[in-house]
């Protein structure tokens, strides 16, 4: 009793500490984050006329992946708001990707403890890039393998339910996890033990609920190019030993390059070495299949990390494919230390501990120099007049020295979620919104502002690291500065505004040049 009531003294405190960044810092700096709760405040105050985004969008919705995180907040959003709604999307995630890891090693005769190893694999790079549907299905994944695998050790009409129900939510938070949750769980019904032809059968049967409809809303579900899977698909691979020394990076690396990310590298070392010590010391075990669950979901995220594309090239383009079973091999790794962790090993837990509190405490200093860094943006946006169109234009850098990821581009984001009206760089893949119209804007990468080509359909400039001559050049008379903070500049256009677009909103290729 007294270890059960440490353990989940140890989990809440760094369940607590993992929530401090995520409620404590204005803005999470998380890249993709703000595209996906600009799409979420599309979704959830489209009919709203303050944020006046009907006359730019309309809703584009169907059986998909992804309504796990869009569902989620604009449920928690009636109460809440949309942003607040997302950092309760965001806390879910954080505290139930640990807590399902430590149930899922006592499904597997493992000590709970080893579920600890899980809170410095919350800050993966799928999270902090900002992929939150895949980080939301790494959460549900663990408790859906639970659920099958109960099931598996009895065979109930209620735990059958319980099994189908999760592994479908898998697929409708996130196409990967649910890969994932495939592979791990038919290995897992092989291996059980009790495998009688009913047994296999009745877990078959649960298996494929969830696989075919997943299959099935591939082939004839609408948006994020569901429906046209049946057309054929086309990818890129890298080779597979090509991949190997790039685990590391795949999981924690902090950036779009290959430099090592040296505090992060020493908490993996730490982490490492205590996982090494607690390996080497526990007890053999009689070595059964039943016994190797755990492995065998080891060996299905390595196999797809190795094995999948890249990317997905059609019928739609999807980066990123391989490398997001990086952390999911880590997860399950955690979990291949057998026994129970008693005696003096149980202090080989201390490390384990102080790295989650480490990673917890590096993302919240790391957010709060984003914030400061791009300080002055909520002064200047309250000077906006409520209606108007604005146009973001940021000048690099996008991110203070220290750090590698381009967070400032999230800003756009984050204004149509809190203020609603156009953006050009909503994400536009069929779901849950579609363009009514478009205007001009420069690309995401380059934000050149081009006067002939875009100024006469915005009211205002946001412009970041810029100066007057530098973004208008020979018009800058013909703006008026209406205030700058920090690194911001707001800038008003002469007008009047032009309303009607210059071509229709699809194709799209002509309105980011």
């Amino acid at each position: 009793m007294l270890r059960s009531r440490l353990l989940l003294a140890v989990y809440v405190l760094l369940t607590t500490v993992s929530l401090l960044p995520i409620w404590w810092v204005r803005y999470q700096p998380l890249p993709d984050l703000s595209q996906h709760l600009a799409a979420a405040s599309v979704l959830h105050n489209l009919s709203d006329p303050r944020f006046d985004l009907a006359r730019y969008y309309e809703l584009s919705l169907g059986l998909t992946p992804y309504w796990g995180y869009y569902g989620l907040v604009h449920l928690f959003a009636f109460p809440l708001g949309v942003e607040t709604a997302n950092r309760v999307v965001l806390s879910l995630y954080v505290a139930a990707l640990p807590a399902g890891m430590g149930l899922l090693a006592r499904r597997f005769a493992r000590s709970p403890w080893l579920g600890l190893f899980t809170f410095p694999i919350v800050w993966n790079y799928n999270f902090t890039t900002g992929f939150i549907a895949f980080a939301l299905g790494l959460a549900v994944l663990p408790w859906a393998l639970v659920c099958f695998d109960r099931f598996c050790e009895r065979a109930t009409p209620g735990r059958a339910i319980a099994a189908v129900a999760t592994g479908v939510a898998v697929f409708f938070v996130h196409l990967l996890p649910w890969g994932a949750w495939i592979g791990c769980a038919g290995l897992i019904g092989l291996l059980h033990r009790g495998q009688s032809l009913r047994a296999i059968a009745q877990r078959f049967l649960v298996w494929c609920a969830p696989t075919a409809i997943g299959v099935w809303v591939m082939l004839h579900g609408k948006g994020l190019n569901m429906g046209s899977v049946a057309q054929g698909i086309t990818w890129r691979r890298y080779d597979a030993w090509s991949q190997v020394g790039q685990l590391f990076y795949w999981v924690w690396n902090n950036g779009s390059d290959f430099v090592v990310d040296l505090p992060v590298l020493v908490l993996v070392l730490v982490l490492l070495a205590a996982w090494g010590a607690l390996k080497l010391s526990a007890r053999r075990p009689v070595l059964t299949l039943h016994g190797l669950r755990a492995e065998a979901c080891v060996l299905v995220a390595l196999v797809a990390y190795l094995v999948l594309p890249r990317s997905v090239l059609s019928p739609g383009y999807w980066w990123g494919i391989n490398i997001r079973f990086a952390c999911i091999a880590a997860m399950f790794i955690a979990l291949c230390v057998p026994g129970e962790i008693v005696g003096g090993r149980r202090f080989l837990l201390v490390p384990v501990v102080l790295v989650g509190l480490g990673f917890a405490a590096l993302t919240t200093v790391r957010w709060v120099r984003a914030n400061h860094f791009c300080a002055g943006y909520d002064e200047l946006a309250l000077q906006i007049t409520p209606g108007s169109r604005v146009l973001f234009v940021l000048q690099e850098p996008w991110h203070s020295p220290e750090d590698r990821w381009h967070y400032v581009q999230t800003y756009y984001g984050i204004h149509q979620a809190r203020f609603g009206g156009y953006m050009p760089y909503n994400f536009d893949e069929g779901f849950p919104l579609k363009y009514k119209v478009r205007y001009p804007a420069p690309t995401w990468r380059q934000m050149v502002f081009r006067w002939d080509r875009q100024a006469r359909y915005y009211d205002y400039v946001l412009s970041f690291n810029h100066t007057g001559k530098s973004l208008f050049g020979a018009h800058l008379k013909e703006v008026t500065l209406v205030s700058s903070s920090g690194r911001w500049s707001l800038w008003k256009l002469p007008g009047p505004r032009i309303d009607q677009p210059p071509q229709p909103a699809y194709p799209s290729t002509w309105a980011l040049q």
